[in-house]
């Protein structure tokens, strides 16, 4: 993991927003009104992208022929994709251009997402992925497993604030109670109240990010105070064990690891890209 400044991240950040300006954006998902709504739309997002892979295969393609295929097709693909990872809460904006189905590849030259909000498990954030030169294998999308066989390129910024993991924290974990961070330049300090057994226990934790094998991040607790009498021994491990990871991106269709890692007083900042 190599650490910068955030002004370095803020700098690619904005300089990857700069790229929506090259594209018009194809489809937007809302978010549902009610449980019954988000319940009915991931069924229907799982159809989808199920439907789209047959129509996919189906086509008249050959190793040798190229098919175009527009570019609502790919956007409702990707939608449906990016549902199974994130929450009915998130919102996407859409871009492909140059997309073809080859024989059993589904070829994209150039695919931009911006997600805002993105939600995983509750943590609401944002991010926009830039990709290149896409092969996916049609076959794998018929079990709605998305393949990639090769990604000429992939970089990702991605960000969330200090809030937002404040509200994410009291949701992972029901022993926490009303949970409280503060983010500082490369650390942060976490005071709750840890409810075991019935017994109520002030903590105050000290820590810092950690990227774990490229793909992950955790919090790692520097510092831990815990008043009260008859502790529990394993009373923070455990929490600590509900939470991480924090991110995780080797879940993800596309191998992405992480470059660079900010924590500083408005929030994270994260840059992946497909090279180790």
């Amino acid at each position: 993991m190599q650490r910068g400044p955030a002004g370095q991240v803020k700098e690619h950040n904005y300089r990857a927003m700069g790229r929506q300006g090259r594209y018009q954006p194809h489809a937007w998902c809302w978010t549902p009104r009610n449980a019954n709504q988000s319940a009915w739309m991931k069924l229907m997002r799982q159809a989808g992208l199920w439907f789209v892979a047959v129509v996919l295969i189906c086509a008249p393609a050959s190793a040798q022929q190229q098919l175009p295929l527009s570019d609502e097709t790919i956007t409702q693909f990707v939608t449906a994709v990016l549902h199974q990872y994130f929450d009915s809460t998130s919102v996407f904006e859409i871009s492909v251009s140059g997309s073809s189905q080859v024989g059993d590849l589904l070829i994209v030259q150039d695919l931009l997402v911006l997600g805002k909000p993105a939600v995983v498990h509750g943590l609401r954030g944002e991010f926009l992925l830039h990709l290149t030169g896409v092969e996916v294998e049609l076959a794998a999308l018929t079990n709605r497993t998305v393949k990639t066989r090769r990604v000429q390129k992939a970089t990702l910024v991605a960000k969330s604030t200090s809030a937002a993991i404040q509200e994410a924290l009291s949701r992972w974990s029901e022993s926490l109670i009303n949970p409280r961070i503060q983010l500082q330049n490369g650390s942060f300090v976490v005071t709750a109240i840890v409810r075991r057994n019935g017994a109520l226990y002030p903590t105050v934790a000290h820590g810092a990010l950690a990227v774990v094998q490229g793909q992950q991040v955790h919090l790692v607790l520097t510092d831990v105070t815990v008043s009260g009498s008859n502790v529990p021994v394993d009373l923070v491990g455990n929490e600590l064990a509900r939470i991480n990871p924090l991110v995780d991106l080797s879940k993800y269709p596309i191998a992405l690891f992480i470059d660079r890692l900010v924590l500083h007083s408005d929030g994270v900042e994260l840059l992946a890209t497909n090279l180790k």
